[in-house]
């Protein structure tokens, strides 16, 4: 074991030690003083005492508190001693590398402990050193400078990092220390190295083979746990395109991705001076740089769907998620138009939906034409259609078809009436309500304000018809 170092007692008093933080690291076991201790714990005589007495008259007698920087003086590193100047004794910046997070955190501690700033300030500028798990991490502090990706767990510190100021003992009494106090270097143990490398390689820019639903529910998982906001958004399930026929790009989201700050109304080109319909856009943040046009996507078999009154129902998570969206775009509705929002836009049990002979349907597992279903076709404006390809029996085959599909959707029927909503995408839009309640202006002239509500379109629809139509996508247990 190698030798622990002892505080002299010397008559004068007038040692000066640095304490050593670990024996067996002989680059910390750091001793300034006027005697060499032997193991024995007595002076040794290595040292003439003129040269000892030269070293603490020149400390004193110095006009900056320094030593003078052309003398050399003894300093003991563990067991061996070396002689220094004392313009290298009282210098400050060396430059170091540490080797891993223990020898950094040591570096630091000592540069504080020591009062060295230039090394303090190198060391809190320097590469980041991390132990995740079983693997240990050096990672550039530029590599968090995207948008959205700091502050983060790192820069934060967050008990384990040096804060903002370079202080890793914040408010340490310093009076009776000989040495720093411990500190543990970082580690992180209940994180996954390999997805925290995974993570790295976004960071750096480059692509990464999402294998599965899961590998990225991991991702963003860890993404949160280390505040990686701009790299979430990124890695959020999405998909953009360019709608031709709309001429507008479009992102396709899940609503639980949603976050506020990206939602934004637009108000549709109007030949009146207040608009008369608009849509919700949605901008990632810290990812995206302009608005694009927004379908959202439920999930979770957590909607059903009246086609008597064309109203929604949502259950579990996906009630409270849309509630919380219709409250956002009420919100920003008030602060954008001047046009009123029906009461009943922002209550999800009266929110209205739309159909036209667009909207894509996957009923019980088959596409589903709307326009065969008299309830839907009157909602599409489609009813005259309807009503012609159910009437001829001695049509095509294809317009027999269809009969046969009305046929078993008897609208009398309450069970295929109740569509549960496997998976859906809506867009959402404002559209104006009756004549009868525009609301009159001030002094009674004609024009009144607006009333709108809030709509969902439906784009594209997996359902069942009611309980027999889910036993029927029913599977059984195997394995």
């Amino acid at each position: 074991m190698p030798p622990v170092l002892r505080q002299s007692h010397s008559a004068g008093g007038e040692d000066i030690y640095f304490e050593p933080i670990d024996t067996q690291n002989p680059a910390y076991n750091v001793e300034i003083k006027q005697d060499i201790i032997s193991d024995d714990g007595h002076p040794q005589t290595s040292i003439e005492d003129e040269q000892r007495k030269s070293w603490i008259g020149a400390y004193r007698d110095s006009k900056d508190g320094g030593l003078p920087a052309e003398k050399g003086f003894p300093i003991q590193i563990g067991s061996e001693l070396f002689r220094l100047s004392g313009a290298s004794i009282m210098s400050d910046g060396y430059h170091v590398h540490p080797n891993d997070g223990k020898h950094y955190v040591r570096l630091f501690s000592d540069a504080q402990f020591y009062s060295l700033p230039r090394l303090n300030k190198q060391l809190f500028e320097s590469d980041i050193y991390i132990r995740i798990a079983e693997r240990d991490f050096k990672v550039s502090r530029d590599l968090f400078s995207s948008p959205g990706d700091s502050p983060n767990y790192f820069s934060l510190g967050l008990g384990i990092f040096p804060n903002h100021h370079g202080e890793l003992y914040p408010g340490l009494d310093r009076e009776g220390l000989i040495r720093p106090p411990p500190a543990e270097a970082p580690e992180i143990q209940n994180r996954s190295a390999t997805t925290f490398a995974d993570l790295l390689q976004l960071l750096r820019g480059y692509p990464l083979h999402i294998r599965n639903a899961e590998h990225r529910a991991e991702l963003l998982r860890d993404c949160r746990y280390y505040n990686f906001k701009g790299l979430e958004q990124k890695l959020i399930f999405h998909h953009i395109s360019y709608n031709p026929s709309r001429q507008t790009h479009e992102i396709l989201m899940r609503i639980e991705d949603l976050r506020q700050p990206g939602i934004s109304i637009h108000s549709d080109t109007s030949s009146t001076p207040l608009p008369s319909i608009g849509h919700i856009r949605y901008t990632r943040p810290f990812a995206d740089d302009h608005a694009r046009d927004l379908i959202i996507e439920t999930g979770d078999e957590s909607s059903s769907l009246d086609l008597q009154t064309l109203r929604i129902s949502f259950f579990n998570n996906l009630e409270s998620r849309m509630a919380s969206l219709l409250q956002v775009i009420t919100t920003k509705h008030s602060q954008t138009t001047q046009a009123i929002l029906s009461p009943a836009s922002s209550n999800t049990s009266n929110l209205q939906i739309s159909f036209s002979e667009i909207t894509h349907i996957l009923l019980d597992g088959e596409d589903f034409d709307p326009s065969t279903h008299p309830l839907l076709a009157a909602a599409a404006g489609n009813q005259t259609m309807q009503t012609t390809q159910t009437t001829n029996t001695n049509t095509s085959g294809e317009q027999a078809t269809k009969k046969r599909k009305f046929s078993t959707l008897d609208p009398s029927s309450t069970d295929t009436n109740h569509w549960l909503i496997r998976r859906g995408q809506w867009r959402i839009e404002l559209q104006p309500v009756s004549d009868e309640e525009r609301q009159p202006t001030s002094g009674g002239g004609g024009g009144g304000v607006p009333v709108v509500e809030i709509v969902l379109c439906a784009v594209k629809l997996d359902a069942v018809s009611g309980e027999k139509g889910r036993n029927r996508a029913r599977g059984f247990l195997v394995g």
